[in-house]
């Protein structure tokens, strides 16, 4: 099984779909009535092998276990056709009678990797992350690397002193200061040239 850890400050719900086809997956994703397909519990009805929904009726920070019984022999038989996503999640507002919130708020999508008992599997990682926004676009989500050990945890990498408010890219690295930016051409961390970047 899967944990998943959910922090969230509106009312919403948690819908995971084991082995989900690809294919089918971006086609549903990408459709007009996605939303509806998922108010309605459509979505991905006949393109996964198990769908549980789980709702969080507070605000708060939550862990919910997820598992599915025959994962272990679908985890096998994915690893040798790649076609399917062993695991989808799904988190979107929660769906009263008070229908604008659902349509109006964006829904995160997530697919990951599982690891199976096979030894050379990888292990358990997004494979991607994405935010449907209520005008149908959507935005690929990417992590923000934050320097680790040795320095404080928003301290700018080269003065040391400055909170880092800067992210560079195309690398990612959240690690500089609006003062030390100015100076650089070049990641202090991983040395690739910078090529746009924003404040957080």
């Amino acid at each position: 099984g899967v944990d998943i850890r959910v922090h969230t400050q509106i009312l919403c719900q948690l819908r995971v779909y084991w082995f989900v086809t690809i294919q089918n997956f971006y086609s549903e994703l990408d459709s007009a009535d996605f939303r509806l397909s998922l108010l309605e519990n459509r979505f991905l009805k006949s393109h996964s092998a198990h769908e549980e929904i789980f709702s969080f009726e507070t605000c708060g920070d939550y862990i919910q276990h997820v598992e599915f019984p025959d994962a272990e022999n679908y985890l096998i038989q994915n690893n040798q056709t790649r076609r399917k996503y062993p695991l989808v999640i799904i988190v979107h507002s929660f769906a009263s009678d008070d229908r604008q919130e659902f349509f109006r708020l964006p829904i995160q999508v997530a697919a990951l990797h599982v690891k199976s008992s096979m030894s050379d599997d990888p292990p358990t990682k997004f494979i991607m992350k994405l935010s449907k926004l209520a005008s149908g676009q959507s935005l690929v989500l990417q992590d923000i690397f934050i320097p680790g050990a040795g320095i404080s945890d928003d301290a700018c990498a080269i003065c040391l002193t400055e909170r880092a408010n800067h992210v560079l890219l195309p690398c990612k690295h959240a690690c500089i200061c609006q003062n030390c930016f100015s100076l650089i051409d070049k990641c202090p961390i991983c040395q690739r040239t910078v090529l746009s970047y924003f404040k957080l």
